[in-house]
């Protein structure tokens, strides 16, 4: 059967202000019922549900004159609210979306500063995220023990130099000779380049001995709460996972960085 242009076009507007309209409404709900951000905001089965087209009226909102009402500023707003009511069923929760400056970003869950787990509503997922922390913080104290290492190194060589400049001289043949020479002429300067350079390799082991106390106490904690942290992981499983029909997923790689709650 042949349909008009005219007709489709009209079709076409129909059904789009049409599904505008229920987006609206459930927006419209969702101050009351946040849990509606878990279940139904979005729609995991389509490719990106984040882009789905009621939520074009964010990307274009220079055009409709609301420059404020972009994608991340929706984004900040949701993860308030689900914020909000997460903490309603558990007042020790924290939720950060995981990367505030991208979109879409899932969000984490901590106790502290410890993740336990990551969600997003927009695909529904779920993740564990506390084995991936934990080999994170694991790394981060052997790469500062590393760290340390090198730095005491660098300061008893440059400690032995202030104590004794000749100790300098290395090498054989003209480039010992030169090297012999320069401490000849400039010893004086040698030795107080040499000292200056021991105090800065002196500094740098001590922050470098500190950043392993840090690293190392962290991982303490975190093992000390691992019970607890267990006992929140297979609560918030049940909830997403059980309740709400998540799906689970590996968990993401855990950045460095997010380690030390930088």
């Amino acid at each position: 059967m042949y349909t008009r242009p005219l007709e489709k076009i009209d079709g076409l507007f129909v059904q789009a202000i049409g599904e505008m309209e229920v987006k609206r409404q459930t927006f419209a709900r969702l101050e009351e019922e946040p849990e509606l951000i878990l279940k139904e905001l979005f729609d995991p089965t389509q490719k990106r549900p984040y882009y789905a087209f009621p939520f074009l009226v964010f990307e274009r909102c220079r055009e409709l004159g609301v420059p404020e009402c972009d994608y991340h500023w929706l984004q900040d707003y949701l993860v308030e609210l689900v914020s909000r009511h997460l903490k309603e069923i558990d007042s020790g929760v924290k939720v950060v979306a995981r990367e505030k400056d991208y979109y879409s970003s899932p969000c984490v869950i901590l106790y502290g500063d410890y993740p336990v787990a990551q969600f997003d509503f927009y695909e529904h997922t779920f993740a564990d995220l506390r084995n991936g922390y934990r080999k994170a913080l694991v790394k981060a104290v052997e790469d500062a023990v590393k760290a340390r290492d090198t730095a005491k190194e660098e300061a008893d060589r440059w400690e032995r130099y202030c104590s004794d400049p000749s100790s300098m001289v290395q090498g054989t043949g003209l480039r010992r000779l030169r090297q012999r020479l320069t401490l000849l002429l400039h010893g004086r300067w040698v030795k107080v380049a040499a000292c200056c350079k021991a105090e800065v390799a002196r500094v740098c082991l001590e922050r470098a001995e500190e950043r392993v106390r840090c690293t190392e106490k962290r991982l303490h904690e975190y093992d000390n709460r691992r019970a607890e942290l267990d006992e929140r992981y297979v609560f918030w499983d049940n909830y997403f996972v059980g309740t709400l029909g998540y799906k689970k997923v590996e968990a993401p790689p855990w950045w460095p960085l997010q380690v030390l709650g930088a």
